[in-house]
């Protein structure tokens, strides 16, 4: 392992080379894609534990995803061995999950709290929307639309709590901004020139007018009142900067500038007057607090959590626990954080607890501000920025591009060059290529007469590369050749035509599992069943067309065409008394499963009952298997999904109390359809060698 080492250390370029010899007090490093961060990070532990006084069990290295914790953790093993597995990789919510586990007397909540599923947050949000009184600020959203209304409130939850920041200091904020709209409106005359019609002239009296009452406003309006990095600015603060920062009126005399500034802070018409928005805002924050503080009660008196609990429990816990953020501090005397700039303030939290009350703690961040993608999980720059003021580290920019070729890297840098607010360290990151120019400098278009002959030929033309010893001369095969296509449909369709071909290749997909065209029907059956055992006939009755055409059950188009027709003339579109009477077998035997199922969908355990539904299914898709493996494993798929769902929600604390049986099953599934709850289904289907 040693001479491995070395080996890898003799390759860094200058830049590489740097930031692995920096081993104390605060590093950020400007790492771009197919820079060898993930060297980088892997020689820089492996350097710590040559160089200093550190045993594996000190380093911490956390990333962003499993993924990549998961190639951190392999480069480390070949790189130093056995002593690797001493050393904390992983995700954020997975070092504060080990922490709770290690130290399960520091946190608030018991251990035996249970995770709560996506349909369970719909119906406790659901219940606290319901109780709120005539005339609440949030009583126009949703209007009606119930699922709407409940995925807006979970993800407004779900936003707080990846900031960071408290319903409390979110709340202090609100009033803020309700009171400079008071303040504003009776001390200035904002209002009554955001009524005027725009001009250079009334443009010119707005722009005096913030001035002026930015300059008279009290402290108490103008002054943070929480600290909330990349968050939130007090509003007398925000209108004034962004009057300041705009072009009012253009070089052609032209106050688009102006309209858009009046439009952003002010509601309301030139003829019935302007009010300021944040007053409304402010309204509907503190109503949403209060309704999000109220399930967050509701949770944990059904000891329940959801996800983002996990790192806001650990972040509530070290700071009101001096001796467990001692022992972790002692612990971790080297951090080094991947993936950096998609931190969100509450992983930020994280690192500034471990890190408290050190002058130069040896904390690395390595990440890219031109790479910022997940402000929808509640990332900002702002964390980057926010970890250069407070440990004002040294910087090192990866030059080096491993990974692309220079037409590649050319292409980005002009598009990172538009990036509004880079780090001060990235004004002159120029990288450059380190690959040679690719041969393939331009593309073919093929037009072929169908789809299917499209596909075929594409097969071919693996086919093709594979037996020239295109593989060979790759680095790594498994990744030589891809399929890119803008939907999954097109993937499906070439799929049988690879394996015609005996192309190995790999597909993944997650699907819904109501959208899922193998699973309609199942999921016919499951409340068809249930109607008949309850005396629904209209609704039995609706699902029928589907289950006696499916190709699943034997259908095909012209028996069930025949059917269709005998049932409307003979017995004025009854189905079920027409499958009653039928002379086909086939369908007559569908009448006789169903009757039998409906007997048994009260009292039979519902994973044998449910099995005992699809075994007809999972014989035909068995069957298609070797012409059509993509069906059979988005059927099985489906089926797991299904019940892993159902077993889910038994789980959940406050259950039935009871055995769960098929009518439990169906009001599960139309609850998740009303609430809008996405249940996945995991495809994964391989071919051999890929």
């Amino acid at each position: 392992m040693a001479d491995e080492l070395q080996t890898a250390l003799e390759k860094l370029n200058p830049e590489q080379r740097r930031a692995v010899e920096c081993l104390d007090g605060p590093l950020m490093v400007i790492a771009g894609p197919g820079t060898g961060k993930t060297q980088l990070l892997s020689l820089r532990a492996a350097n710590i534990l040559i160089k200093r006084d550190a045993a594996p069990k000190n380093i911490l290295c956390l990333t962003y995803t499993e993924a990549g914790a998961k190639a951190m953790r392999s480069r480390l093993i070949e790189l130093i061995g056995r002593e690797a597995y001493g050393i904390q990789v992983s995700t954020f919510h997975g070092f504060a999950s080990s922490v709770r586990a290690a130290h399960p007397e520091s946190f608030s909540r018991p251990a035996s709290d249970q995770l709560v599923t996506s349909l369970r947050q719909a119906k406790i949000m659901d219940e606290l929307l319901k109780t709120l009184p005539f005339g609440s600020p949030l009583s126009s959203i949703g209007r009606g639309d119930v699922a709407r209304f409940s995925r807006e409130m979970l993800a407004f939850v779900s936003k707080v709590k990846r900031s960071g920041i408290s319903y409390e200091a979110l709340s202090k904020i609100a009033e803020q901004n309700i009171h400079a709209a008071d303040w504003l409106e009776q001390n200035t005359s904002l209002c009554d020139i955001a009524a005027m019609t725009a001009s250079s002239r009334v443009v010119e009296r707005f722009e005096t007018e913030v001035e002026r009452a930015s300059a008279n406003a009290p402290d108490e309006l103008k002054l943070p009142v929480v600290s909330t990095p990349g968050i939130y600015v007090p509003f007398i603060t925000s209108l004034r900067d962004t009057v300041r920062r705009t072009e009012l009126v253009d070089e052609n005399g032209k106050t688009a500038g102006y309209r858009n500034i009046r439009d952003a802070f002010f509601e309301g018409s030139n003829k019935e007057g302007r009010r300021l928005r944040t007053r409304k805002e402010g309204e509907r924050l503190l109503a949403a607090c209060s309704v999000a503080q109220r399930y967050q009660e509701t949770l944990d008196n059904q000891h329940l959590y959801d996800y983002d609990d996990m790192i806001a429990d650990f972040v509530r816990s070290v700071e009101e626990d001096d001796e467990l953020r001692q022992e972790l501090q002692d612990t971790y005397t080297y951090i080094q954080v991947d993936e950096f700039q998609d931190t969100n303030g509450a992983q930020m939290r994280i690192v500034e607890l471990l890190c408290e009350g050190l002058e130069r703690p040896n904390v690395m961040a390595v990440g890219d501000d031109d790479q910022a993608i997940m402000r929808f999980q509640g990332a900002t720059i702002e964390c980057i920025n926010q970890f250069v003021d407070r440990y004002r580290p040294q910087s090192v920019v990866l030059m080096t591009n491993y990974r692309s070729t220079p037409g590649i890297v050319e292409l980005g840098q002009r598009v990172a060059a538009q990036v509004e607010r880079r780090l001060a360290a990235c004004d002159d990151k120029a990288i450059r290529a380190n690959c040679p120019r690719g041969d393939q400098t331009e593309f073919s278009e093929t037009v072929f007469q169908g789809k299917a002959e499209e596909y075929a030929a594409l097969a071919r033309d693996i086919r093709g590369r594979i037996d020239g010893g295109y593989l060979t001369t790759c680095k790594d095969p498994d990744e030589a050749i891809a399929v890119i296509s803008p939907k999954h449909a097109v993937l499906r369709a070439l799929i049988p035509h690879l394996v015609a071909e005996g192309v190995p290749f790999s597909y993944r997909q997650t699907q819904d599992l109501f959208a899922s065209e193998r699973m309609q029907t199942m999921l016919a059956l499951v409340r068809c069943v249930c109607a008949l055992s309850q005396g629904r006939a209209q609704v039995a009755a609706s699902c029928l067309p589907q289950i006696v055409c499916a190709p699943e059950l034997g259908g095909d188009h012209p028996s069930s065409v025949r059917f269709a027709l005998t049932a409307r003339r003979e017995y004025y579109g009854d189905w079920l008394l027409a499958m009653e009477h039928t002379q086909n077998e086939r369908i007559r035997g569908i009448y006789d499963s169903l009757m039998t199922w409906s007997a048994e969908a009260s009292s039979s355990p519902v994973r044998e009952l449910l099995f005992k539904m699809a075994a007809r299914s999972m014989a035909y898709y068995r069957r298609l298997g070797e012409k059509d493996p993509l069906a059979a494993a988005e059927f099985n798929a489906g089926m797991r999904a299904l019940l892993n769902f159902v077993e889910g929600e038994l789980a959940q604390p406050g259950g039935l109390g009871r055995a769960l049986r098929l009518p439990d099953v169906e009001d599960l599934l139309e609850s998740a359809q009303k609430y809008g709850v996405t249940i996945e289904a995991s495809v994964s289907l391989g071919a051999p060698g890929a």
